[in-house]
């Protein structure tokens, strides 16, 4: 039995290098996986202050997506006024464009909140794309638990 006295006691604003975790997630074939990562140290606000940056990044770009799209909607109605061809379909309009984009923003929030793994494949942005690109519910497994480390702390050994 250990003794209270052999317990360290706490010392308030000593932040830790990283955070180590073990996530478990279910990968596309329903392979239950163990991925070691080691995630960066952020408090509770600074969190928040990640997430708030985060959502007005995505709120910018849907705003100049959607001003882009009036743009093009009077564009059309314009074409049609005076008996032109319409314009084209912008490539960034495609299914194919539009998951790339999640891919890469996907990644980008990972480098964010990992400072590394424990694989032998290195953690490179590439890495974190092809993640991304291949493994959805595990990047979502690694997000939850990183919100769960910061807010949570560490349960167990």
């Amino acid at each position: 039995m250990t003794k209270s006295t052999d317990i360290p006691v706490i010392t308030l604003g000593q932040r830790p290098a990283y955070i180590a975790h073990d996530v478990i997630a279910t990968t596309q074939d329903g392979t239950t996986i163990r991925l070691p990562v080691l995630y960066t140290y952020r408090t509770r606000r600074e969190l928040g202050a990640l997430q708030d940056s985060q959502t007005a990044r995505a709120r910018a770009e849907a705003q100049a997506a959607m001003d882009e799209l009036q743009a093009r909607q009077a564009a059309v109605a314009a074409a049609i006024e005076a008996g032109t061809d319409l314009p084209p379909v912008p490539e960034a309009d495609t299914q194919a464009a539009i998951e790339e984009a999640v891919v890469q923003a996907t990644a980008d929030y990972l480098m964010l909140i990992l400072q590394g793994w424990v694989l032998p494949t290195a953690m490179t942005r590439d890495a974190l794309v092809d993640l991304a690109d291949g493994e959805p519910g595990v990047v979502r497994a690694i997000v939850g638990d990183y919100r769960r480390a910061i807010t949570e702390g560490r349960r167990g050994n």
